[in-house]
């Protein structure tokens, strides 16, 4: 929990000069709302049914007319395979820092790194790829921060509105980088 907070921490304070700028202009924030599937050919194969959804928050920093930083936190629901401890009613925190620039009229592209806190359960996780392996003392548990990528397109319907898709790729243990795509949805307030 003290590698979530100091990374949390640090990009907090990496933002801060940006705010500083900012200030001038009145703070929004986005709340999003994303149904993402599961990459089928990825070695993971965590998903029972290869889908999920995300639901988040973001704070978009003005740089200029056509670039901004954007902080975001969000929970990732999905219900793993039988074995792997991982389900919907234990959600995945996602936070990270990504750049998002302009590119054409109301598209914009966007992408940065994340740290993934895997909410798995020990308990549950009875699947030898997805739990601890007394034999060789290797932990194959998702635990502590993972990190990662995503990159994606924003296009602004509105000035409240926005949809998006984006990819991610996320660290989850040794052996698994699970990857999916997102397409979802933002409101400004």
């Amino acid at each position: 929990m003290t590698k979530l907070l100091k990374f949390a921490a640090a990009a907090v304070l990496a933002a801060a000069p940006f705010a500083l700028k900012a200030q001038e202009e009145p703070m929004t924030f986005e709340l999003h709302l994303g149904y993402l599937g599961m990459d089928t050919g990825n070695d993971m194969k965590a998903m029972r049914d290869g889908t999920g959804y995300s639901l988040g928050v973001a704070l978009p920093i003005k740089l200029s007319d056509s670039a901004a930083l954007r902080l975001h936190l969000s929970s990732v629901f999905f219900d793993g395979v039988q074995g792997s401890g991982l389900t919907a009613q234990r959600p995945n925190m996602m936070f990270g820092v990504e750049v998002k620039k302009q590119v054409w009229d109301k598209l914009s592209v966007f992408g940065g790194p994340f740290g993934m806190k895997w909410n798995q359960n020990p308990i549950a996780a009875t699947d030898v790829r997805f739990a601890n392996n007394a034999a060789t003392y290797n932990s194959d548990m998702g635990t502590g921060v993972k990190l990662g990528a995503r990159v994606g397109l924003d296009y602004e319907i509105t000035d409240l509105f926005v949809v998006h898709a984006f990819w991610t790729v996320a660290e989850a243990n040794r052996r698994f980088s699970p990857s999916w795509l997102t397409i979802g949805g933002a409101v400004r307030f």
